[in-house]
């Protein structure tokens, strides 16, 4: 599901509006976006006032946020960022939990 709805691009050209509107898509204005939301698994804690994951991760603090932690993982954090936050420190824990959470769900899925 992931795979067709997570890429905001794709969604845009194969899903109706009316679909859009419903899962609450950030490239809509908000006024239009008037559904329940993504029908994600409750284990998201996604909630039907949240825009769609898909568009949540475009924004750009999660994408420098996902930036940062690359940059960490290769041991080259404080050459990239050298003014570094505590916020920063807890965005990255937070992306790479979400990540890490993601990638258990696709292992126990068998993809």
């Amino acid at each position: 599901m992931a795979d067709k709805y997570l890429e905001c691009g794709d969604c845009e050209t194969r899903m109706p509006v009316g679909s859009r509107a419903r899962w609450r898509c950030l490239l809509l204005p908000p006024d239009e976006r008037s559904g329940p939301g993504f029908p994600s698994p409750p284990k998201w804690g996604h909630t039907r006032e949240d825009p769609c994951p898909g568009g949540l991760i475009r924004l750009p603090q999660v994408m420098e946020a996902s930036r940062a932690h690359f940059w960490m993982e290769k041991g080259q954090l404080g050459e990239r960022y050298p003014e570094q936050s505590p916020l920063m420190h807890d965005c990255i824990d937070e992306l790479a939990a979400a990540s890490n959470a993601a990638e258990q769900d696709l292992l126990k899925a068998g993809g």
